[in-house]
């Protein structure tokens, strides 16, 4: 058995499984065994199936969270229906640290798959800071990352136009297939969510793309979402903005 391998399962039967995540967590870097031991103890798990909301606009908040698997979509919505993605967190990652400390939450947060997630009372969490200060300057560094990306979503909705944004949306989210196409998997109700905007208005601007040659939406192969013809192009709407 590999020595990684059997440290792993030596370190679960000591310290139990809630541990082994944890220190995985990159804003709990640093912390000592013992103190993540403690945390582990202060941990209720709940599971989430997919389309499901950990919670909603404007609920007040009482845990932070830690998402063990699957994918949650920070999202902002309107009484029309409009949606505005903010963000998605990843296995590994904290949320809802704002939240802890407003009076609401400003956003929504559901599950886009099946989803498992730790959670920290906010009572426990602050009794935990004050024995361990070493972790409040990881947390402040996470709000200030946040922070940076809220400001960059302001950006774009004030300084870009939609065809801009939605250009800048595909470069950021391509990947790379085996033979060596460009693609972003996004499909065009996602696109929605993250413009701002309504699937008709993604639907013209992809459309737009494609007659310019910069873009395909038909699929090509195991390829699936919007494939890129022109990376250069691409880059250009964003700046021509």
């Amino acid at each position: 058995m590999d020595n990684n391998i059997q440290k792993d399962l030596v370190s679960a039967r000591k310290f139990g499984p809630e541990h082994g995540f944890l220190k995985a967590v990159p804003v709990l870097f640093g912390l000592s065994d013992e103190a993540l031991t403690e945390l582990a103890r202060l941990l209720t798990k709940r599971l989430f199936s997919k389309d499901s909301h950990v919670f909603y606009q404007d609920d007040r908040v009482e845990h932070l969270f830690f998402l063990e698997f699957g994918r949650i979509e920070i999202y902002k919505s309107d009484m029309d229906g409009r949606k505005l993605t903010m963000w998605f967190i990843q296995p590994g990652d904290v949320f809802c640290l704002a939240n802890l400390y407003a009076q609401k939450s400003f956003a929504n947060a559901m599950a886009v798959v099946d989803s498992s997630l730790y959670c920290l009372k906010r009572s426990d969490l602050g009794r935990f800071l004050l024995a361990h200060s070493e972790l409040s300057h990881s947390l402040v560094q996470c709000l200030s990352v946040k922070l940076a990306s809220y400001s960059t979503i302001l950006d774009d909705i004030a300084f870009l136009n939609v065809t801009s944004r939605m250009a800048k949306i595909l470069l950021q989210h391509k990947k790379e297939s085996a033979a060596g196409q460009f693609f972003c998997e996004l499909n065009q109700s996602e696109l929605a969510g993250r413009l701002g905007t309504c699937r008709e208005v993604v639907c013209r601007t992809l459309g737009r793309m494609r007659a310019a040659g910069v873009i395909d939406t038909k699929p090509e192969g195991k390829v699936r979402g919007v494939i890129i013809r022109d990376l250069k192009k691409l880059a250009d709407y964003v700046q021509d903005s």
